[in-house]
């Protein structure tokens, strides 16, 4: 009973609230990084137009960056839809993997096992000092 309760309480309310954390994060940052797309191509843009010489090259240089960045706005609209697809899968495996490992083990085994894998990610001490 104690081990479901546990299962519950993690795949039911810490792994959903720390899905959405992470989700809120990548969709900040993947708006962060295009907005800057965005700007680096403005000033690319014009550099270029102030090498050009006729107005026919000043169109096409134009035509060239906002296609660029019509195609980043394109990116804009689907990162969300893309990140939510990714974060519900990331979801339904967590849960069989927590499934799984409530199966297996024990609370003590669960215990070594986080020692061990905290242990391997200490930096190791010098001792040859």
């Amino acid at each position: 009973m104690k081990k479901q309760i546990v299962q519950w309480l993690f795949t039911k309310i810490l792994l959903p609230f720390l899905k959405d954390i992470l989700a809120q994060i990548l969709k900040g940052l993947s708006k962060y990084v295009i907005q800057y797309i965005r700007d680096l191509l403005e000033k690319w843009k014009t550099k270029e137009m102030k090498v050009a010489n006729t107005e026919e090259e000043k169109e096409i240089i134009k035509n060239k960056w906002d296609e660029r960045k019509v195609d980043l706005d394109k990116m804009n609209d689907s990162v969300d839809e893309h990140i939510d697809i990714i974060m519900k899968e990331a979801m339904a495996n967590s849960e069989k993997r927590v499934a799984e490992l409530q199966d297996k083990s024990s609370d003590d085994n669960i215990m070594e096992l986080v020692d061990k894998s905290s242990n391997k990610n200490l930096p190791e001490s010098s001792e040859s000092k």
